[in-house]
């Protein structure tokens, strides 16, 4: 049976509203903590017999920029469309778009639907396969290594469900993706862990000599390898970006957004902004389409994370604008520059692959799903 390293070392609370604007005044540490505290939220749980004890659910993370058209575009969008006035805040429209309601024509009710198409899709392969395993870093040997795997199967039909919600955070700069202290630390800590999970669970061993070495260095090795590489290209990507986060494993994201002349200003690039859309009714319509389209055909594939990691060393774009029937193609994407700019945002790119702590030698990302 392959294995799903399933396990990130915190302990997870109760989901709740956790948009913000990171800036120099919000805590690194708390805004982290937020995101962990959603992303944990939606790993299934399991007894001592291996029975769900909790399904699991889908967590869509949206990362903008304040300095960005298509970030402020989708804000802009998403506010209008769940009936809010601009002033609101992100978290309202997000407050609105996880609320059950019986509206067929609102927004928030097709999200939901995508939830539900989730739980019913049965024709599956990932729900057949991951295993719940545990996996650590060896700071040292800068080396992911396989732990231990449990029998308890993450994706089965069982340990899914109809839950699904967006939440998001707002980066001051678009230079801020993956060089902010938060998100560098979300892709770090959270995503690269779960990255090693997978890799490893593409694998058939249940048992790996871990010694520096052992028979399995050179396989050990060429995993740790395309850890690094999967790393690099999310650290590599361009917001807006949309995370998907499903059954407490990362799995992939869609990237980009349109740009609307109803958010351009006097600081706007003037070759951005003259492509920009006017919002109306048809407008709105396409967003409505294109936004729920893409994520419900992209997320109701019951071998998504077969595709992502486990076809014989294939490794698929985590970005799901890459894939050939999906609508998720923004004519106007503004491609992540700064509002007042005319060039890529630029900054450093985080060290991939690495995973590091603070200062252990060795770190565990683990977590007793029993004490959840």
């Amino acid at each position: 049976m392959k294995k799903l390293i399933a396990i990130l070392g915190a302990t997870t609370l109760t989901a709740s509203s956790a948009s913000v604007v990171i800036s120099c005044g919000n805590s690194t540490t708390q805004v982290y903590s937020d995101f962990v505290e959603l992303a944990n939220a939606t790993r299934p749980t399991f007894d001592e017999n291996g029975n769900v004890t909790k399904p699991g659910s889908t967590l869509i993370y949206y990362i903008g920029a304040k300095n960005n058209l298509s970030s402020k575009s989708f804000e802009f969008a998403l506010k209008e469309t769940t009936g809010l006035n601009q002033s609101a805040s992100l978290d309202e429209a997000f407050e609105k778009m996880n609320t059950q309601t019986n509206d067929s024509s609102t927004l928030a009710y097709n999200f939901q639907n995508i939830g539900g198409a989730i739980k019913t899709n049965t024709n599956t392969q990932d729900g057949l396969k991951y295993a719940q395993t545990e996996v650590s870093y060896n700071k040292k040997r800068s080396l992911w290594y396989f732990e231990n795997a449990t029998n308890n199967i993450v994706f089965s039909e069982q340990a899914k469900s109809s839950k699904i919600e967006i939440h998001g955070t707002t980066l001051d700069e678009v230079s801020d993706l993956w060089t902010d202290k938060t998100t560098s630390k979300i892709l770090k800590d959270w995503i690269t862990p779960s990255i090693a999970r997978m890799e490893y669970s593409t694998q058939e061993n249940r048992e790996w000599d871990n010694s520096k070495n052992g028979v399995d260095k050179e396989l050990i090795q060429a995993i740790n390898e395309n850890i690094s590489s999967r790393v690099t290209q999310i650290s590599q990507s361009k917001g807006p970006l949309f995370l998907v986060i499903q059954n407490g494993e990362f799995a992939g994201y869609f990237d980009g957004f349109e740009t609307y002349s109803d958010v351009k200003d006097e600081t706007a690039n003037q070759e951005i902004a003259k492509g920009a859309s006017k919002w109306n009714q048809n407008v709105r319509a396409d967003f409505t389409r294109m936004f729920i389209s893409s994520i419900q055909n992209s997320l109701v594939e019951g071998s998504m994370f077969t595709n992502l990691y486990g076809q014989s060393g294939i490794k698929s774009e985590f970005s799901y604008s890459f894939k050939k029937d999906n609508i998720w193609k923004w004519n106007h994407w503004d491609g992540w520059v700064a509002n007042d700019s005319d060039t890529d945002a630029e900054g450093e790119t985080t060290d991939p692959g690495t995973g590091e702590g603070e200062d252990e030698q060795t770190n565990n990302f683990t977590y007793n799903l029993n004490n959840y």
